[in-house]
């Protein structure tokens, strides 16, 4: 299922989801938390 994430509060709401995806490659590029900023910091309210 592809669902696309419109706002930062339903992205937060993925963070325990996205970092169990993340764990295999240990990369902190692709952990929720620099997702979340780089959101937070790029995407108006």
């Amino acid at each position: 299922m592809i669902r696309f994430i419109d706002n930062v509060e339903d992205m937060r709401n993925l963070a325990a989801r996205w970092n169990k995806l993340e764990e295999d490659f240990r990369s902190p590029v692709l952990s929720h938390e620099w997702f979340l900023a780089g959101a937070t910091a790029l995407c108006p309210p």
